[in-house]
């Protein structure tokens, strides 16, 4: 047998496809985390305005949610908690720009 695959040769097709699938669903969780984030406070600095920045973050979300890519409740609620945590640190990133201009 294949070296590569000899960790895996006492495992059945089913059991390494539901290890694939943890993987990816921790993967899509770590995503979910880091994402809305980064893109409000990249949105905050094209727009220079977090209000216009979370609204197309959120839309954003919202068409990945209608396209079916929230597996889990826990993705949306990871998603909306980034959201949030990206519009606190966005306004505060505009207020010191304004406070120091």
């Amino acid at each position: 047998m294949n070296d590569k695959l000899a960790p895996f040769e006492d495992f059945t097709i089913i059991e390494v496809k539901r290890m694939t699938e943890r993987g990816f669903m921790m993967i899509k969780l770590v995503l979910a985390t880091f994402v809305p984030f980064l893109l409000v406070l990249l949105f905050t600095r094209v727009t220079y305005s977090y209000l216009v920045a979370t609204l197309l973050t959120a839309g954003l979300l919202f068409a990945s949610y209608l396209a079916g890519h929230m597996d889990t409740i826990y993705i949306a609620i990871l998603d909306v908690a980034s959201l949030a945590a990206g519009f606190i640190v966005a306004r505060s990133m505009v207020k010191e720009k304004k406070k120091s201009s």
